[in-house]
């Protein structure tokens, strides 16, 4: 049984620094999962990170492997610093199908887009089931246990290998100083069978930023029912970008 965990390093810290040290929140909950499940069944389960970036990933990696996660890879091409999430996801899929795997990993979502569209993303790719938000994951007869939680209480899910958990809860693995010699193992798109132009169509579109115009808000306090009125009246007619509308 291969686990492989999908994770980034963070990217940026408040005030504005790369930290490629610290791994996400969620990151550290699927490794934590990972490594529980290596615990349970240590004689036929093994576990092995992967990344989808530049060297920038490489320090978030050699954590992992100071936490005790012998294989780390890391696929990189310059086009992916241009493309989109559901391009990363094509190039993670590509390279996790290249690796090998029973079951994915992945972060219930990274700690600067909190979108939580990456797991979900790469499982489509894969065309296999996938599961979001698990508290908790146990071996179970040849299969999973899944534990997660809605609205309605907890719902305990049977899994079957190949599929894809996003982890929300579990053990905290921690963090570790990253192994200074440890280097992953490299993959290019002609590695993982991925032909560039697939991922062309995956390029952004660059803007720019322009000043804002508008006047800045200003807290004021009023007595006049009329004034509230007519001012919330000229908000909802800019905001549709209407003229304001008379009496």
């Amino acid at each position: 049984m291969k686990i492989l965990v999908l994770l980034r390093g963070w990217r940026r810290t408040p005030d504005g620094a790369l930290d490629v040290e610290r791994i996400g929140h969620f990151e550290r909950l699927a490794l934590g999962a990972a490594l529980g499940l290596r615990d349970e069944r240590s004689d036929d389960v093994t576990v092995q990170t992967l990344a989808a970036g530049n060297e920038a990933d490489d320090e978030a990696l050699a954590v992992t492997h100071a936490l005790g996660i012998e294989k780390t890879s890391r696929v990189w091409d310059p086009i992916l610093q241009d493309i989109d999430a559901l391009g990363v996801a094509q190039a993670l899929a590509a390279a996790a199908q290249h690796e090998g795997f029973d079951l994915l990993l992945t972060g219930f979502h990274s700690p600067d887009h909190q979108l939580g569209f990456m797991g979900p993303a790469v499982a489509e790719c894969l065309s296999i089931p996938h599961l979001t938000g698990a508290l908790q994951l146990h071996w179970k007869d040849d299969g999973l246990e899944a534990v997660r939680s809605c609205d309605l209480g907890q719902f305990t899910h049977q899994l079957k290998t190949p599929c894809l958990v996003t982890v929300a809860g579990g053990p905290d693995p921690g963090t570790a100083k990253p192994t200074e010699s440890h280097q992953p193992k490299l993959l290019t798109l002609d590695d993982i069978g991925l032909d560039e132009t697939r991922l062309r169509p995956r390029v952004r579109l660059q803007g720019e930023m322009l000043s804002d115009s508008r006047d800045p808000y200003v807290t004021a306090f009023v007595d006049d029912a009329a004034t509230v009125v007519e001012h919330l009246r000229e908000v909802d007619a800019l905001q549709k970008g209407l003229r304001p509308l008379g009496p």
